[in-house]
């Protein structure tokens, strides 16, 4: 039996052992896709482990520093790390067979490299705070003795910026007030000055005489304002229409 196939005569058999063997390309492309997928879930998993862990440490120094670590606890964050180590190893000869066939569908050396030394570097870590244990029931009174002292000292240190600063806004209340006040005195002289006028010359004189009393004003009033004065801004806007109706 023959088939006809792109214009020449195909055996039946070697065509369906061509189908054959795509189809196994097939699925071994497919799992090797499974495989990829589950290199990278088991690594995301390796991550949020090392989280764990990273979080297990900070718990345990919060506990050194407060004098209530147990060497349990150090121990079990070991243990993790322990473990964690083995599920890299397993993953790492996982990604090297994988590699062999499709280095495009294996988790990258680079990554694997960088897992070691992140944990390698919580395993030195875990190792000196262990070690930090160990040697703490010898000193855990002198360490609540700094730390009471510590919190003292801050305690005092706040104290005296509170007071500082109550000074201070004191003083700032209170030169508010003088520029305000010094404002007024000069817009009340400008209103109410006692000014001799023989002619234009000397109308024209007493008018920016006046005028260069009130933009005085003005300065003192601009600077209560910005210093926080509530009715420095109504008085400021008042002495700019005197001002204009000199003109």
């Amino acid at each position: 039996m023959v088939l006809t196939s792109c214009g020449k005569l195909v055996k039946k058999e070697v065509l369906d052992a061509s189908e054959q063997e795509n189809q196994e390309l097939k699925e071994s492309l497919k799992a090797m896709q499974e495989n990829y997928a589950a290199q990278n879930e088991e690594l995301n998993s390796i991550l949020e482990e090392l989280s764990t862990i990273n979080c297990q440490t900070l718990s345990l120094q919060l506990n050194i520093e407060n004098g209530v670590a147990e060497e349990s606890q150090a121990d079990r964050i070991s243990d993790n790390i322990q473990s964690i180590k083995e599920r890299i190893d397993r993953l790492e000869k996982e990604a090297q067979q994988a590699r062999k066939l499709n280095k495009d569908l294996a988790i990258a050396t680079s990554t694997i490299k960088t897992l070691r030394q992140t944990i390698a570097n919580q395993e030195q870590e875990i190792e000196q705070l262990k070690k930090v244990v160990g040697e703490q029931s010898a000193t855990i009174e002198t360490q609540k003795d700094t730390i009471l002292n510590q919190q003292e000292n801050l305690k005092k240190q706040n104290d005296l910026i509170l007071s500082q600063k109550n000074q201070l806004d004191e003083i700032v209340r209170r030169q508010t007030r003088l520029l305000y006040e010094a404002g007024l005195e000069f817009e009340s002289l400008a209103d109410g000055g006692d000014f001799t006028i023989k002619g234009k010359k000397d109308r024209a004189s007493v008018t920016d005489y006046r005028k260069g009393i009130y933009e005085k004003s003005i300065t003192f009033y601009r600077e209560a304002l910005r210093q926080g004065h509530p009715d420095a801004e109504a008085r400021i806007a008042g002495v700019q229409e005197k001002i204009s109706l000199l003109q």
